[in-house]
């Protein structure tokens, strides 16, 4: 995301032989191998964005993120291949949503894309970096109506709070915290099985500047 949200490239770049948000556990053919597949998706994620959109279809998504659905590649997201400056971004189709994968990167919990988002159906965004630096986005018709840093705000932020957010105690698990909010708004409950160990359409996307 750049500036207040994002991290230099430099940093980034040099994450990537280290990321937590996609943990290999390989067979002896070099294959990706979910091990904890029926745990939740953010459990030992390391930097990610989680984006999902309600009553959306995928090429709806796809179309809005300016990327061809058909064109897609359907990968793993830790076989994903890395490219300078970008990072991978996954297209997941669950019931009644889209959800929108994207380890190291940020694109669509930018204020531009996750309101444009949005006007395909309520969008729940969630992202944070090793930093600890974070964001919890919800859009609807084109607005954001709730947007707040789930470490720093504490359940402060931009809009009314969220009734899923009565008695949540934003302390030392606030990521968790937040992700287990997002499941909560949206319905959609994933796990590292569904996220990191089917494989899904997948395009390398710039980090926005």
């Amino acid at each position: 995301m750049g500036g207040e949200w994002g991290d230099d490239d430099e940093n980034a770049r040099a994450r990537r032989a280290n990321l937590e948000a996609v943990p290999a556990a390989a067979t002896g053919g070099g294959r990706y191998v979910e091990e904890r597949p029926d745990e939740p998706w953010w459990l030992d994620a390391d930097e990610m964005t989680m984006t999902i959109v309600l009553g959306a279809d995928v090429d709806e998504v796809a179309g809005v993120l300016g990327l061809d659905h058909a064109a897609m590649a359907p990968m793993l997201l830790p076989e994903a291949p890395w490219q300078d400056d970008a990072s991978p971004l996954a297209l997941l189709e669950v019931p009644g949503a889209v959800a929108v994968a994207e380890p190291n990167g940020w694109t669509t919990v930018q204020p531009d894309t996750v309101t444009a988002l949005s006007r395909l159906g309520l969008t729940v965004a969630l992202y944070w970096n090793v930093n600890l630096v974070a964001r919890f986005v919800v859009a609807d018709g084109g607005q954001i109506v709730r947007d707040f840093d789930p470490v720093v705000d504490a359940g402060e932020g931009t809009g009314t709070p969220l009734p899923q957010e009565d008695g949540v105690v934003w302390g030392l698990d606030a990521i968790d915290e937040a992700a287990a909010l997002q499941a909560r708004v949206t319905g959609v409950h994933l796990t590292r099985g569904q996220v990191f160990g089917t494989p899904h359409p997948t395009a390398s996307v710039p980090w926005p500047r």
